[in-house]
């Protein structure tokens, strides 16, 4: 099991480097290109575009995974153990209702848009889309095992990860 996640871990970190590094390159080339010789890349807004979501859902499955989403630190650190436990839990069953909703909504997007082509590269929809399949289902993997597995996260002065 560590090591299918250290796998997962090192994949999903890879890909988001990619995805960052082409973003800034290929918005910078743009940039030069629209700016210098008068004749912007006309798929580059696109391309940057699509690698910036695909860098957020992927960062979130990262975030999820060590239970670093945002929360409200300062009003949840003031419950006493008992009921710290029971809002952690209710915000989990939350997140997990919401995201498997976000997941079967992003299936029947991704299936809607099949031979829908995007305008600037051609390329089809449902290859942007499918992105938040991944994202939505990465999320929801990692919030289950989270709840299954606590051992699995980082040991840290904050209470609220241990729960």
């Amino acid at each position: 099991m560590k090591k299918l996640s250290a796998v997962v871990n090192k994949m999903l970190y890879a890909f988001s480097l990619i995805l960052f590094i082409n973003m800034i390159a290929i918005t910078t080339i743009n940039v030069f290109t629209r700016y210098v010789f008068n004749a912007p890349i006309p798929w580059s807004v696109e391309l940057g575009r699509y690698s910036f979501v695909g860098v957020i859902f992927l960062g979130a499955i990262l975030v999820m995974r060590e239970n670093n989403h945002v929360r409200l630190d300062l009003f949840i650190n003031l419950l006493p153990e008992k009921p710290l436990k029971l809002v952690i839990f209710i915000g989990r069953i939350i997140s997990i209702i919401f995201l498997v909703v976000f997941t079967v909504q992003a299936v029947r997007m991704t299936h809607m848009n099949l031979h829908v082509r995007t305008s600037g590269m051609g390329i089809p929809m449902a290859i942007v889309y499918s992105v938040m399949i991944i994202g939505g289902a990465g999320m929801l993997i990692e919030l289950i095992l989270n709840m299954i597995f606590p051992q699995r996260l980082k040991k840290d002065s904050d209470k609220t990860e241990q729960n």
